[in-house]
C-alpha cells in the first residue's frame, strides 16, 4: 500500500500501513468526512474515491485509490493532504 501524508510518500505491507493509519488518526482524531468525487479509471475498473476529512488537528484532502481485481477490491494509495 502507498501512502503520502503531508508530501512524506512510501510504500509499506497491509500490517505496516495499518500501524501507520492507525498513527496518523490516533494523532488526528477524526471529527467528519465528506465524499467529494469518485468514480472508475478509465484503464481499468480500479476506482478512485476524494474526500474531505476534518480532524482535530486541521482539515486534510484524502486521496483513495482502489484496485479491483474480479470480486477482491485491496487499497492501493491512500493520500492524506493537509489543506
Amino acid at each position: 500500500v502507498e501512502i503520502s501524508i503531508q508530501d512524506k510518500e512510501q510504500v509499506y505491507a497491509k500490517a505496516k500501513a495499518s500501524e501507520v493509519l492507525r498513527s496518523f488518526f490516533d494523532a488526528n482524531k477524526p471529527k467528519s468526512f465528506s465524499q467529494v468525487h469518485k468514480g472508475t479509471s478509465r484503464e481499468s475498473s480500479d476506482q478512485y474515491c476524494i474526500g474531505n476529512l476534518s480532524a482535530s488537528t486541521g482539515n486534510y484532502r484524502v486521496y483513495l485509490y482502489l484496485k479491483v481485481t474480479g470480486n477482491n477490491v485491496s487499497i492501493q494509495e491512500i493520500r492524506l493532504d493537509k489543506q
